[in-house]
């Protein structure tokens, strides 16, 4: 995983006396060497609100609850501007149901992320989502979610292949002998932060590159 991310309450989303619109907005300003002041801002408007809090996967579930969620499409192809870009128009109310948007692909994401400063300065106030035959008007926000459930669907791939290696049933000598620590790694998998860390744990397991060594590396933290 990427370094996590922070929700923040309403309180801390309001804090940035410093910051008046009128003199970044739409006043032909450079997205370039900007103060302090406006990054401060730019950082609130791309966090996401406590409120919705809940349309993340926690990071404390473990593993084996972790592969019970269903998580939204993850795009392998990358998106136009016309397909995906910002927008001048105020965000619509949230779907009801967000796992139904598909989370764009990384160089889409960094696209996205590389033009937004420029967009906001420029009047832009949402992002445009015109996939799948809709027409969406995102808050900003919706790009830090984005890359959260990004990081979230590769984790999934992740864990769910290390758990068809768990779970294949052995069919050599040596392999009937590693069955006893698969068991046990599958039990601790029961405990195991789908990050790739559980409290107590000295060391922590690099899920971005699940080989057969890395799962009974959980084991042996275990020890």
């Amino acid at each position: 995983m990427d370094k996590p991310i922070e929700i923040y309450s309403d309180d801390e989303l309001t804090t940035n006396p410093d910051w008046i619109e009128s003199d970044w907005i739409n006043v032909g300003k450079k997205y370039i060497d900007v103060p302090k002041t406006v990054t401060c801002e730019r950082e609130q408007l791309l966090r996401i609100p406590s409120s919705y809090e809940s349309i993340l996967p926690s990071n404390e579930i473990p593993v084996t609850q972790f592969l019970r969620l269903s998580l939204p499409n993850l795009c392998q192809n990358s998106h136009t501007s016309s397909e995906l870009g910002f927008s001048d128009d105020e965000p619509d109310s949230l779907p009801e149901n967000f796992y139904d948007i598909s989370v764009p692909s990384k160089e889409t994401l960094d696209w996205l992320e590389n033009d937004f400063g420029e967009a906001w300065f420029n009047g832009s106030r949402s992002v445009k989502d015109e996939r799948d035959s809709l027409s969406w008007r995102h808050p900003f926000w919706v790009l830090t979610y984005f890359t959260f459930m990004r990081q979230a669907c590769m984790a999934f791939s992740d864990w769910s292949e290390a758990m068809k290696w768990l779970e294949k049933t052995p069919t050599s000598v040596s392999a009937i002998e590693e069955d006893d620590t698969k068991r046990t790694v599958l039990s601790l998998l029961n405990e195991v932060s789908w990050q790739g860390t559980t409290p107590g744990m000295q060391n922590k397991v690099n899920n971005r590159a699940l080989t057969d060594q890395a799962i009974v590396s959980i084991f042996l933290c275990k020890l």
